[in-house]
C-alpha cells in the first residue's frame, strides 16, 4: 500500500497542496490594508494586481514544492534503498513462422542504468529495414557468439514464412570451418526447408570455378597473385612476382584458347610440372591445326575430286556438305582451283582478304572478288595477312568469290596466316604458293 502511495507521490503532492493552500488562503489571506499597497494601487493598478494573484498562487505552489521534495527523499532514501526489485514477466515470445513482419529478436531490455532486471522487462527487436545495414558480432574465442547469436539468428530469419514460397528467406553463407553450413541444414530440414539447401563445395554436386568468366587472362593471373601475396606475403624482388604473375596468365590463356576451359587444379599442375605443360602445349597445337574444317557442296566436291581427294573428305550427315580438317595445304589447294580456268569456286568462312592487283571488282561489303576465269589474267592475288582465324568453317559454293567469316558454334581461337600466292598455275607463269600458320 505505501509503495503504490508513492509512486504516486506527485499526485499525493498535489492534493496535500492544495489542502494546505486552501487553508493559507483564509488564514493568511492578502493583506490588502497595506499602507504601501493602497499607494501602489493608487499608482499602477497593474502592479498591484499582479502581486495580488501573485501571493494567491504562492500559497499553493509553495506546499506543493515542498510536499515534493520530502515525499521523494523519503522514496528514494527510506524505500527504494532497501527493496529488492522482483523481475517482471516477457510478453510472449512470436513464432518467426506467424510473424507478420521480419523482424530479428536480439534479446531483453531490462534496466538501462543497471545490471539489474526490471519489472516491466520487453524484447530487443530490430526491425526489417535494420538487417539491411548489417550485424556485427564481437567476442572473445569460446564466448558463445555462434551458439547464442548466429543459430538463434539465423533460424528466425530462415523460420520466417517458412511455408509461404513468395515471402521466405533465402541467402549467401560463406565460412570456412563448415560446421555453421551443417546447422542451417538442420534449421531448413525442421521448418520444412530441406529442398531449399545447396551447396557449392568440391565434394558436392554444384561447384563454383573463379576462373570461369569473362575476365580475361591477365586480370586472372593477377587476382590469384594478390590472393598469394595475401596469404604468404609480398617478396622483396619484384622480378619473381610478376614472373609468376606472366606463368599463370600464360597457363590460363593456353587452357583458354586450345580448351575453352580452366580451373585452378590445371593451373597447379602445369606451374609445377614442366613435362605436362610441355604436352599440353603440343596439344593445343594439334587442336589449332586440325579443329578447323571444310565443308563443300557434293556437286562442288565432284567437279574437283582429282585435286581434293588426298585431303579425306569425308560426307557430313548432319550438314549433307563434305567435310575435311583445314590444313595449309587445304588452303593453298583450294586457292589455286580458285583461280583456275574452271569454274569460280567462291569461299566463305576465311576470315581473310585478297587483294588483287589486277582486274578485282569491290564488292557491296568492301571485299574484294576474284574477276571470271575468262579474264586474260587471272592474278597475281597477293595473299598479304590474316590477323584472326577462327574456329570456323570454310564453305565453297558457287556464289561470289568472296571470302566472308562464317562463326560456327565453337569458340574463336586466335591464329595467324601468311603467304603469298604469285600466279595462277594455269596460266602462263609459274607458281609459288606458300602459306604458313602460326
Amino acid at each position: 500500500m505505501i509503495q503504490r502511495i508513492l509512486h504516486a507521490r506527485h499526485f499525493l503532492a498535489c492534493l496535500l497542496a492544495g489542502a494546505t493552500g486552501m487553508v493559507l488562503f483564509f488564514r493568511a489571506p492578502f493583506p490588502e490594508d497595506n499602507f504601501f499597497l493602497r499607494v501602489m494601487a493608487m499608482r499602477s493598478d497593474p502592479a498591484f494586481l499582479f502581486f495580488k494573484y501573485s501571493y494567491t498562487l504562492f500559497l499553493y505552489t509553495t506546499p506543493y514544492i515542498a510536499y515534493s521534495i520530502l515525499l521523494s527523499g523519503f522514496y528514494i532514501f527510506a524505500l527504494k534503498a532497501g527493496r529488492k526489485i522482483r523481475a517482471g514477466q516477457l510478453p510472449p515470445y512470436s513464432d518467426p513462422r506467424t510473424r507478420t513482419q521480419l523482424t530479428l529478436v536480439l534479446g531483453e531490455v531490462h534496466n538501462p542504468r543497471k545490471q539489474t532486471p526490471s519489472e516491466t522487462p520487453s524484447w530487443l527487436i530490430i526491425p526489417e529495414r535494420g538487417l539491411f545495414t548489417g550485424i556485427a558480432i564481437v567476442g572473445a574465442v569460446g564466448s558463445g557468439k555462434t551458439a547464442s547469436c548466429m543459430y538463434p539468428f539465423a533460424e528466425q530469419i530462415l523460420a520466417y514464412r517458412a511455408a509461404d514460397v513468395d515471402r521466405r528467406i533465402g541467402g549467401l553463407i560463406l565460412e570456412v570451418k563448415g560446421d555453421f553450413c551443417g546447422k542451417v541444414q538442420e534449421i531448413l530440414a525442421r521448418y520444412g526447408r530441406a529442398s531449399d539447401y545447396v551447396e557449392i563445395g568440391l565434394e558436392s554436386e554444384y561447384r563454383y570455378n573463379p576462373l570461369h568468366n569473362d575476365l580475361d587472362a591477365y586480370a586472372l593471373a593477377y587476382n590469384i597473385a594478390s590472393l598469394l601475396n595475401n596469404l604468404f606475403g609480398r617478396g622483396k624482388e619484384p622480378f619473381w612476382q610478376q614472373a609468376y604473375t606472366n606463368l599463370v596468365k600464360f597457363i590460363i590463356l593456353l587452357h583458354k584458347v586450345a580448351f575453352d576451359y580452366v580451373t585452378l587444379f590445371d593451373v597447379y599442375e602445369c606451374a609445377i610440372n614442366p613435362d605436362l605443360l610441355e604436352s599440353r602445349i603440343k596439344e593445343a597445337e594439334r587442336r589449332l591445326i586440325e579443329a578447323d574444317s571444310v565443308l563443300l557442296w557434293e556437286e562442288e566436291y565432284l567437279k574437283h575430286p582429282r585435286d581434293l581427294d588426298p585431303f579425306a573428305f569425308r560426307l557430313d550427315k548432319e550438314s549433307n556438305r563434305y567435310r575435311a580438317p583445314l590444313t595449309p595445304g587445304l588452303v593453298a589447294v583450294l586457292k589455286i582451283t580458285m583461280c583456275s580456268g574452271r569454274r569460280k569456286m567462291p569461299l566463305a568462312g576465311i576470315p581473310f582478304r585478297l587483294k588483287r592487283k589486277h582486274s578485282s571488282k569491290p564488292s557491296k561489303d568492301g571485299s574484294s572478288t576474284i574477276g571470271d576465269a575468262s579474264s586474260p589474267n587471272c592474278g597475281p592475288p597477293s595473299l598479304r595477312e590474316f590477323p584472326y582465324f577462327s574456329r570456323s568453317l570454310m564453305t565453297i559454293s558457287t556464289s561470289s568469290a568472296r571470302f566472308v567469316p562464317l562463326r560456327s558454334a565453337t569458340t574463336p581461337r586466335p591464329m595467324r596466316i601468311s603467304g603469298l600466292v604469285d600466279r595462277c598455275p594455269l596460266f602462263p607463269g609459274s607458281l609459288n604458293a606458300g602459306i604458313s600458320a602460326v
